[in-house]
């Protein structure tokens, strides 16, 4: 099976489980990985603690999980399918929570620019309204001297 090697059991493992344990497996140091992959310890820790907000960016990281994966002799496509299963790339190049970490709930009411649009178009309908309405009462009162 192709993730047959990644995961144990029934529960999958995040990249940076895999990562690091198959790190404390070949009793490797941090340091030691990041000399022979050039790759800084901060950086190195925080793909083990999969905090991807301390990363550069989405291509960065993609790059780092490849080089690290391969130094560990892991296979880089399976382990770069298990951070693109988990994790989504956002737009401006950030990595973004992952999905399933998400908030079920919406928040009940949100402003948007389409509702901002409808409410100035409400009230200047509104106003023109009342001003025709002050029009029309101006115009059947009766005149004043």
């Amino acid at each position: 099976m192709f993730f047959s090697r990644l995961y144990v059991g029934i529960k999958m493992k995040t990249v940076g489980q895999i990562l690091k344990q198959t790190r404390i497996k070949r009793n490797l140091e941090i340091n030691q990985v990041a000399k022979a992959t050039k790759i800084r310890p901060v950086y190195l820790k925080a793909l083990e603690e999969d905090n991807y907000q301390k990363l550069p960016s989405a291509t960065s990281t993609r790059g780092f999980i490849k080089n690290y994966a391969e130094f560990l002799g892991l296979a880089s496509t399976e382990v770069l399918a298990i951070f693109r299963r988990d994790f989504n790339e956002k737009k401006v190049g950030k990595i973004g929570f992952p999905e399933r970490m998400r908030l079920i709930t919406k928040p009940k009411f949100t402003w948007t620019p389409k509702l901002t649009t409808v409410a100035v178009v409400a009230i200047f309908v509104l106003l023109f309204v009342l001003w025709l309405v002050w029009q029309y009462f101006s115009l059947i009162s009766a005149p004043y001297y």
